[in-house]
């Protein structure tokens, strides 16, 4: 039985975002408990319009999806997605690009648009047959698949993201990265979120994490190859979600914290200005001063208004060929026409999982009005005041070590004439720090603070500064006198003060059973961390950005 109900979930799920599938043999293969499927292309239409970046796909491949699904132990084990090798390509959104790709485009852009428009199709017509189903309980269907995806196992070996900006080509490389839920000890466990904790954590494990900032040539391809940026860094991350009810949709209170036992990074001198220009892209995206997505957000909405025209002027000709398949999902969509009273009839496992982090910043506007429905059915209008509470989210990094090593780098010739030439590098400078934190606090558009702050650091001397060679490998100098800057203290006598009240503190309130309190008014957050507060937990630097906004309606 429960087959029928999650097995075209599943089915509809890997249908919206993977190309050219069979569902007659995705079906078979689900009731068998596992799915192989391979060779896959990502439909990158669909994955920008969920995700929502300031960035278009390229290209988007898988190499193999495995899905297994534990139909005997459906409500105690959990749902395992294993993806091998995917490979996605990324390049900023440019406006005169996306009128290109719609005029050169305009007959795959036409096929996919048909498909999407008799799936809604579908999905709306099946909806009106089995909303009236008296054998459905949906009750018991609801809360079985939100255990089933608060509890899914997400596995991800050899991930490869690319980035491509002019002659710049920054690839990030994981090895592997898994997400499970986990229990009040960061143990794997099977949960469910329950009162009164209405608690639900996760934890994500990156391995082998690698990044490359290279440059390319008119062709596109890559002459030399620089060393990576960051080579095989593996970091654990801790997720912890607070609800108000068992009913509430987004979290209270959302804590993502990242913890790096060690970061050592490398950076050469042509490697510098390709990461400087990232940087200035960054920052222009973020003040709006370069890709106006805000009208490309407008085109998104009046063409998804010509194709839900074009649904219902098509859904009765589609009636008669789709309704052979309306008994084999009813159960299903009358289901999802429960989870979708809002409006969203095309929500993913992208767009679930993209809504864990929800809009930090919301506003109404002065025409907007707000109601709620008595006993008798009427329409009571109520205040702005009750509108939805942002969400307090809670944003941490931890590095217990890093360094960062400058290189300079020479062309060197092999000795045959036709021998290609290599890129040799050199170690200049070297900077340690010891207890790096970086905790960023907000609510709404009303609050914002990010405190930053480590225990210890010093500067080496490797090979060479100023042009004097004081450092040779040839002399018996020791680390001590290489190194010329040095400020705080070390671990071993400061202790884990950088951890404190994080998910990676034993003694914080979320590990032990307690809800978190958060300082929110800007006088008591300048009486609570002061300089000799931030001198006492770290040492060496501390800062700390404060942000409010008062509104003037008094709110």
């Amino acid at each position: 039985m429960l087959e029928s109900y999650v097995t075209p979930i599943l089915m509809s799920y890997v249908n919206r975002y993977i190309k050219n599938l069979k569902p007659s043999d995705l079906q078979l293969s689900l009731w068998g408990g596992d799915v192989v499927l391979s060779k896959l292309e990502l439909k990158l239409d669909v994955l920008e319009q969920e995700l929502k970046l300031p960035f278009t796909f390229l290209s988007g491949h898988i190499h193999e999806l495995r899905i297994h699904v534990p139909w005997t132990k459906l409500g105690s084990e959990p749902v395992v997605i294993t993806i091998n090798t995917m490979e996605c390509i990324l390049k900023l959104k440019d406006d005169a690009q996306d009128d290109h790709e719609s005029c050169g485009s305009s007959s795959t852009n036409r096929s996919t648009t048909t498909e999407s428009i008799k799936s809604l199709a579908k999905t709306r017509r099946i909806q009106q047959v089995t909303s009236t189903d008296p054998d459905l309980p949906p009750g018991y269907v609801q809360s079985l698949i939100r255990r089933v995806v608060n509890n899914v196992n997400i596995v991800v070996n050899n991930l490869i993201l690319k980035y491509v900006e002019d002659d710049i080509v920054l690839s990030v490389n994981i090895t592997s990265a898994e997400c499970y839920t986990v229990d009040e000890f960061w143990d794997r466990a099977f949960m469910d979120i329950l009162a009164p904790e209405l608690v639900l954590r996760k934890v994500i494990n990156f391995s082998d994490c690698t990044v490359c900032l290279d440059k390319r040539n008119a062709s596109g391809k890559i002459e030399f190859y620089q060393d990576p940026l960051l080579y095989k860094c593996s970091f654990c991350t801790r997720l912890h979600f607070t609800y108000d009810n068992l009913n509430s949709k987004i979290p209270s209170v959302i804590k993502i914290q990242a913890l790096v036992e060690s970061l050592k990074l490398s950076i050469t001198d042509q490697q510098l200005p390709m990461l400087i220009r990232i940087i200035q892209l960054g920052i222009a995206l973020y003040y709006g001063e370069i890709c106006s997505y805000k009208d490309a957000e407008m085109e998104e909405t009046s063409s998804i208004a010509k194709e839900t025209s074009i649904i219902q002027m098509g859904a009765e000709s589609e009636t008669g060929i789709q309704g052979q398949h309306a008994t084999q999902y009813q159960h299903v969509d009358a289901q999802l026409q429960l989870q979708q009273q809002d409006g969203d009839d095309g929500q993913g496992w992208v767009s679930w999982a993209w809504s864990l982090v929800p809009a930090l910043v919301s506003y109404s506007e002065d025409g907007e009005e707000s109601y709620e429905i008595d006993e008798n059915g009427i329409k009571i209008n109520c205040p702005k005041s009750a509108a939805p509470k942002d969400p307090v989210v809670s944003v941490g990094f931890y590095c217990t070590k890093a360094s960062v090593t400058f290189k300079l780098t020479e062309m060197q010739t092999e000795s045959s004439y036709y021998s290609p030439q290599k890129v040799k590098s050199k170690e200049v400078l070297c900077w340690e720090q010891e207890g790096t934190t970086v905790e960023v606090l907000m609510m709404g558009e009303l609050f914002f603070d990010c405190q930053m702050g480590f225990v210890g650091s010093k500067a080496l001397c490797l090979k060479g500064i100023m042009g004097v060679k004081d450092f040779e490998e040839t002399t018996n100098r020791s680390e001590t006198e290489a190194c010329f800057f040095s400020c705080g203290e070390s671990l071993n006598s400061k202790g884990l003060t950088y951890l404190t009240n994080s998910l990676f503190d034993y003694r914080s309130p979320e590990n032990n059973g307690v809800r978190a309190e958060f300082i929110l008014d800007a006088g008591q957050h300048k009486e609570t961390y002061t300089e000799i507060a931030g001198v006492q937990r770290f040492g060496a630097f501390y800062m700390d950005y404060l942000y409010t906004m008062e509104c003037s309606s008094g709110k």
